[in-house]
């Protein structure tokens, strides 16, 4: 089945994009309200962590991580309340890229600083 879905999209590539674009533009509204809802929130902030290079656990250390994250008031290393949700950085280690590289919840500041390497 798989093997014959691949085939079928391979042949039908420019009648599904068409069939997406117009999907698309008519449910615009639609999908905009969507990623306002918790759900998409978090799904955008897990696009968002994987494009920077975030690595989890697994899928359910991922969903910690969010809930933590969503809960967090203050930054862990300076303790300052956030100025808002952008204020807030999901700290990780660069040179990682093929394991779990998560560290900390941070503020903007402190990350931009790399303040946490003090503390550690």
């Amino acid at each position: 089945m798989k093997e014959y879905n691949r085939l079928y999209r391979e042949k039908n590539k420019e009648r599904e994009r068409e069939y997406n674009r117009l999907y698309n533009e008519k449910n615009k509204e639609k999908k905009k309200e969507q990623r306002k809802t918790p759900h998409g929130i978090r799904i955008r902030n897990y696009s968002d962590w994987n494009l920077r290079g975030v690595i989890f656990e697994s899928d359910e250390d991922r969903d910690m991580i969010y809930v933590r994250y969503i809960e967090s008031k203050k930054c862990e290393v300076c303790n300052k309340e956030y100025n808002g949700s952008s204020d807030r950085c999901l700290d990780h280690d660069h040179s990682i890229t093929d394991a779990p590289n998560f560290r900390q919840i941070l503020c903007r500041r402190c990350n931009i600083r790399d303040r946490w390497q003090n503390h550690s």
